[in-house]
């Protein structure tokens, strides 16, 4: 069985007529500060920039 990487790095061109042109990044990091849990950033680069980050964890008992 093949494990996932702790860490994943996307990136993306997005367009609408709000935003226009941006481009989108985000970072996902599992098991980051306690086990199974997640943190994540996404970025959007554009005339309107936004950020948002965002962290969720269980226990592991709910894991199991």
């Amino acid at each position: 069985m093949e494990e996932n990487p702790l860490t994943y790095v996307k990136l993306a061109l997005h367009y609408n007529t709000y935003t226009s042109v941006s481009a989108i990044v985000n970072v996902t990091q599992r098991n980051f500060i306690v086990p199974n849990s997640r943190a994540l950033v996404t970025a959007a680069i554009s005339e309107n920039p936004r950020l948002r980050a965002e962290f969720s964890s269980t226990s592991a008992e709910s894991a199991t």
